[in-house]
This record gives C-alpha cells, structure tokens and sequence, in this order.
C-alpha cells in the first residue's frame, strides 16, 4: 500500500503542490490527471523519492517517511520504487536494450530481470528494435523501452509519468495489458495521464490536480470533460 498525507511543494516560490493525500492499495492502479505544469510530474517525482517535499508524510507497506521535521529521513525505499519519467531519461548513445538493462546489469539477480525485460519487450513488439541506438529510435520505440525499463525493475510501486504520450491504439492496449498484469501481481500503480479513457480504463480511482488548490480525489468528484 502507498499512502500519502498533506504533500506540500514549493518551488521558485510557486505552491506545486498543497495539501495531496492518496491512497492506493496493494494491486491497485492510481491516474493523476490535469493540465500540464500543474504538478503531475512532482507529485510523483516525490512519491519516488527523487523530489523531497517540504511537508507531509509518505507511507509504504507500514514504514513512514516525514518531511519538513527535524531528525533524519529513513533511506528511500529503493528499488521497491521505479519511476518512469515522462522525458523518457535514456542514454542517447546506449542501444534501447542497454538503456533497459543499465540499472540492474550489476545486481546479483540480473539474469531474471534481462529475462523479464526480453519478454516485455516481445510483449510490446520491440525485439527487433532493442539493439537500436536511442538516438536513432523513435519516440514510440524509447516510450516502450523506458516504460519496460520499469517492468523489469520489478518494484512492488511503480509510478509511470505519461506512459502511452507516444503511442498508437494498439500499443496503448497492450501497455494496458501489462499494467493489469501488474496489478494482479500484487505491484501498487500511480500513474499520470492526459488520457481520461485510458485512466478510466486501468485505474480504480483517479486525482486531478488543479494548480495551488486541493486536488479532487475519486471518481465522483471528477466530470468526463475534465478527463478530456
């Protein structure tokens, strides 16, 4: 389980972020949407532990982290988190494959992860791209490398920024597949979209940050035309 509590952000002193409390259970797929620059970004940038909030608190699987007390922080939680960023962060020299498996080529299980990543990938029709340079790829091609990337990682939480921004139907139905495989899994997904039917269709519940206000949390609180 990922809970959040009273998240507050503050940057160039522009309020990000105010008063953002979640709740997303073990299994269970998150959307945060809204108008770009609105936070998106930061909000999950922090749940990953890679943006330190001013204030609030974070919960995950019963450990608790506080933000702006004095004392010092419990180590971040990684890797049981993976972040998928929204400018994709591949290495532009580094072949797609390289880039997928740069994180973990060192760890002492890293013969299973090349593993899941090579049937991610085979799940997203990129085996025959994998040895192209990121450089040279297309945007659909790094979109799917960065979101197996994560996969692979096998984190119990994984926050994905924008995952399907560069994708057709057809893959977006099978990035869908593969976070409900996810989920059944038993892996926790917060996840942020400008796509309210993909939203609709993968997440149980849904948050729309709407600037220096406070968020809107759960179905009922958010119309169709704000999803679109």
């Amino acid at each position: 389980m990922l809970t959040c509590a009273g998240l507050q952000k503050t940057i160039a002193g522009r309020v990000i972020l105010r008063n953002v409390c979640l709740q997303v259970d073990t299994g269970r797929a998150l959307a945060v949407l809204g108008p770009s620059g609105v936070g998106k970004s930061v909000l999950l940038e922090s749940l990953a532990f890679l943006q330190r909030p001013d204030s609030g608190s974070i919960m995950i699987d019963g450990a608790r982290w506080d933000f702006g007390v004095s004392g010092e922080l419990p180590p971040a939680p990684w890797p049981s988190v993976a972040m998928m960023f929204q400018s994709l962060a591949l290495w532009p020299h580094l072949t797609l494959y390289e880039n997928i498996v740069f994180p973990f080529a060192h760890l002492a299980d890293s013969a299973r992860r090349n593993r899941l990543a090579m049937e991610f990938a085979a799940d997203l029709d990129l085996t025959g791209s994998l040895h192209t340079r990121a450089a040279q790829a297309s945007g659909g091609e790094r979109q799917r490398a960065a979101f197996i990337r994560v996969l692979a990682a096998d984190p119990r939480i994984l926050l994905l920024d924008e995952p399907t921004s560069h994708l057709d139907g057809r893959l977006t139905r099978k990035v869908m597949a593969l976070i409900e495989q996810q989920k059944e899994r038993g892996k926790t997904v917060v996840l942020s979209t400008h796509a309210g039917a993909f939203a609709k269709e993968v997440c149980s519940e849904m948050v729309l940050l709407r600037g220096e206000s406070e968020p809107l949390y759960g179905d009922r609180a958010i119309s169709d035309a704000e999803l679109n």
